[in-house]
């Protein structure tokens, strides 16, 4: 009888514990990020929310030529894949260190410190 509920603790224990042993998924995403092309480069700041992210994009409008930015929803994967919105993809490169799109609308990002986003995105 009280093998059984030792047994029983014991599995839970060990669930618990290897349960805390996963990677955070948002950690290689959260910062601040720079486009990497030489004119007008659109800037990122990702942050967490809870278990998912929120991005901050600043880009180009093509209308008005000035800079817009936009917050929107995001949710990283198991395999180093950002999913914006439900409809853009950045993946994590470890070796480079970059952002890449899937869709190749983009150039590859480049993690920035926080002092030189502030420099790129205040006008």
């Amino acid at each position: 009888m009280n093998r059984r509920y030792f047994l029983s603790a014991f599995g839970a224990l060990s669930l618990t514990l290897l349960s805390g042993c996963q990677d955070n998924l948002n950690a290689p995403f959260v910062g601040y990020w720079l486009e990497q092309k030489d004119e007008r480069p659109a800037t990122l700041h990702v942050t967490e929310d809870g278990p998912n992210l929120v991005v901050r994009v600043r880009q180009i409008s093509m209308i008005s030529g000035t800079y817009r930015q936009h917050n929107f929803p995001a949710k990283a994967r198991e395999n180093g894949v950002m999913t914006i919105s439900d409809k853009w993809q950045l993946t994590y490169d470890k070796s480079q260190k970059h952002l890449t799109d899937s869709d190749g609308r983009y150039k590859p990002f480049k993690k920035i410190s926080e002092s030189e986003y502030k420099s790129l995105t205040s006008d």
